[in-house]
């Protein structure tokens, strides 16, 4: 109900420096509020400045003021201690007898609500989600690489490249932060018989939960491994639906569970996209599906001529033979282990996913590059080294030369090369075999290098080269990256433990987790590979 606002009323709070004198009826009504309840306006006072105390909306207000200002006023009582027996009469306050401070409470929230709902007035709880911040700060490339070259992107916003363009993968705001931890709570808890005190879920962390199951978005399967499964629900970047939250609960009770907020895999993802050789550019496509990918890629059409133009001269048909070609790709699981010292941990679910998430996203970020360079294609995806198809460049197992590297550029055809970013375009081998294409000399008596002496820019030929540590001296390759596709199933999954001799005397827990990847070269000749240059 609104305050009258009067001329006596608008004067005193301008004395009492509570508003401007250009101040609006809402200004007024709220200052009014404010200085009966710090007691620098009486309600006595307040009454004589209305023009009309008894009518409807004044007397309202009064009565609602007067209430929340005696609640104020009312000291806490003191705790009560058990009293010795007496023959003497009870000196117990009332509110203790009858009922006990639940019950005073519990009227007391009873009446101040139907104020509330009277008078138009009603407090404003704090959530779980108000009390961290929600904003996200930009995740930005470095300068650098994990080996030391310049970034090609340095400077820019993180990005993933999808098949739909690119995604900005901005930074982890606190609220999100705090959810993951409570996310990885829950897992410990579903798993473990002894959860260490650090990974108990508080009510806090409940509510937390709760939030994110209504408010955030998700990724993963429900009711089965993957959404090819009879009665299995797929859940891809979304919010959860009133049913799935229910199911999500019951998943939990049970002790399965395949989803987890997409904060949570953007959080791990984050550092492989920050610091990776070769992950970040690639085509990371995210999935809910479950252990096979059926797709297919176009070929190149051709043109021929038809000679001279006359009437019934028939037009070639095109050869579709192979134009549409299958493109099949296996998920494989792959799984990692981290062990975390208890003591690193706190309360704090903030502080928890930030341990967990962190040392995860650099066991993935070495194994991301290692894949999509030697990945066997069997029980791993199928890495550019391994793929058919791509051009073959001999380096006849001898010192590096300025033309084998010509033939690996050139080995990749020009169409493959125009239209793309070129940081997309790029050399790929180890420190040894980067070092050998650095120091060639410019000639027998001139040891001036001939790529420059810039040897910590990480390029030949204007090209970036990316380093993987994992490949062997012989192996190398040149390719358009934006051809090599990554599968990336949403829904990271941990399993939790801190049993055993060993964890328990070193205080520790070990953490592994199962992701699920499938990746392989789109086409063959999008790269130009070499196996044997000197060992």
């Amino acid at each position: 109900m609104k305050v009258r606002v009067t001329d006596a009323l608008k004067s005193k709070l301008i004395e009492l420096n509570l508003i401007e004198k250009d101040a609006d009826a809402n200004a007024i009504e709220t200052a009014a509020t404010q200085a009966i309840m710090s007691e620098k306006l009486s309600i006595a006072d307040f009454k004589t400045l209305q023009l009309d105390p008894d009518g409807d909306n004044g007397s309202k207000m009064i009565s609602l003021l007067q209430t929340l200002v005696d609640q104020k006023s009312t000291p806490t009582p003191e705790p009560m201690q058990t009293p010795e027996p007496s023959n003497e009469k009870s000196s117990l306050p009332s509110w203790a007898k009858d009922g006990g401070l639940d019950s005073v409470m519990g009227k007391f929230n009873t009446d101040v609500g139907n104020a509330a709902e009277k008078t138009g007035f009603h407090a404003d709880v704090k959530t779980v989600k108000s009390m961290y911040s929600d904003s996200k700060e930009a995740a930005i490339y470095p300068k650098t690489t994990k080996t030391g070259q310049s970034h090609p992107f340095a400077g820019q916003p993180v990005f993933e490249f999808t098949d739909a363009g690119k995604r900005q993968v901005s930074g982890t705001s606190d609220l999100e932060k705090a959810v993951n931890g409570a996310y990885l709570k829950l897992t410990a808890n579903m798993q473990m018989k002894n959860v260490p005190r650090a990974m108990r879920l508080t009510d806090h962390d409940k509510e937390l939960l709760k939030y994110a199951m209504n408010e955030m978005k998700w990724g993963g399967v429900l009711k089965g491994s993957c959404d090819s499964e009879a009665g299995s629900i797929a859940i891809k970047s979304r919010k959860l639906t009133a049913m799935e939250v229910k199911t999500v609960i019951d998943d939990v009770a049970t002790g399965g569970l395949e989803i987890a907020p997409i904060s949570f895999d953007d959080q791990v993802i984050t550092i492989p996209l920050l610091f990776g050789e070769l992950a970040p550019y690639v085509n990371m496509v995210p999935i809910t599906r479950g252990r096979r990918i059926e797709s297919a890629t176009l070929g190149n059409m051709s043109l021929t001529s038809a000679g001279s133009v006359v009437d019934d001269t028939s037009i070639p048909l095109f050869a579709t033979a192979g134009f549409i070609s299958a493109f099949d790709t296996t998920i494989h699981v792959v799984n990692g282990s981290i062990e975390i010292g208890l003591d690193l941990m706190s309360d704090s679910p903030i502080d928890i996913a930030g341990h967990v998430t962190t040392k995860y996203g650099e066991l993935l970020l070495a194994w991301l590059d290692e894949q999509i360079a030697i990945g066997d294609g069997v029980i791993e995806p199928e890495g550019i080294m391994v793929a058919a198809g791509t051009t073959a460049v001999s380096f006849g197992g001898a010192a590096a030369t300025l033309g084998g590297y010509e033939s690996q550029l050139f080995g990749v055809p020009k169409r493959y090369k125009q239209g793309f970013d070129r940081s997309r375009l790029r050399f790929a081998a180890n420190e040894t075999t980067y070092s050998r294409a650095r120091g060639i000399p410019v000639g027998a008596a001139d040891a001036r290098r001939l790529y420059g002496m810039g040897e910590e820019n990480y390029q030949i030929f204007d090209h970036g080269f990316s380093i993987v540590d994992t490949m062997t001296n012989l192996q190398g390759f040149f390719a358009n990256l934006a051809r090599y596709r990554m599968y990336r199933r949403l829904g990271l999954t941990m399993n939790m433990t801190t049993e055993g001799r060993e964890l328990t005397l070193r205080n520790k827990m070990l953490i592994t987790s199962r992701a699920r990847y499938g990746g392989r070269l789109e086409d063959g000749n999008a790269a130009a590979v070499t196996t044997n240059h000197l060992a």
